[in-house]
């Protein structure tokens, strides 16, 4: 019988690694921020926290620390409306240790509701990176009160091996920092 690897190199099968898990979600319950046209609002504040399995997240930064390296999903979501019905676009980032990682800009028109945006990523953290999210409309409004539209969270793949080239942010795009309204 063929073995794809020599006994000696594929045995003993080694022990698996257990890290501690590693998500929280937090929403925003409490009060309603103002967004100023064409000014980045950040970070967004996400003050009250649903779960947080390893105290990584602080609402009253609205920051996520990782204690660990590795792969997470993040998602952020905003409930926003304007001052003044119009056309209007609204960017929402989420920016790791100060630089914009990932955005997405959505248009709007004549819409008396207001809208959500949100955006999504798989992204590597380093352990003590700091991760938030900022929004910028090209005007005047509100973030409302609304948990099921307005909440930032992350959780952390279960996966090990990543090494410090993957998480080093000198590398990551700085796109939409320059974006224009």
């Amino acid at each position: 019988m063929d073995y794809p690897c020599p006994q000696t190199q594929c045995f003993p099968i080694p022990e698996p690694i257990f890290l501690p898990q590693s998500a929280f979600r937090a929403v925003n319950n409490s009060f309603e921020q103002r967004v100023t046209a064409n000014l980045p609002l950040s970070p967004v504040q996400f003050p009250d926290v649903e779960f947080d399995l390893n105290n990584e997240y602080n609402p009253v930064t609205s920051t996520f620390i990782p204690k660990q390296n590795g792969i997470y999903s993040l998602i952020a979501s905003v409930n926003f409306g304007p001052d003044i019905i119009s056309n209007y676009r609204v960017l929402i980032i989420i920016q790791v240790n100060g630089v914009t990682t990932v955005g997405d800009n959505d248009f709007f028109g004549d819409i008396p509701i207001g809208d959500a945006t949100s955006v999504s990523a798989i992204l590597p953290l380093a352990s003590g990176d700091e991760v938030n999210v900022a929004v910028i409309s090209s005007t005047d409004g509100v973030l409302f009160v609304n948990p099921a539209a307005i909440h930032f969270q992350a959780a952390i793949f279960p996966f090990t091996g990543i090494t410090s080239s993957m998480t080093n942010n000198a590398s990551r795009s700085n796109s939409f920092s320059s974006q224009k309204f």
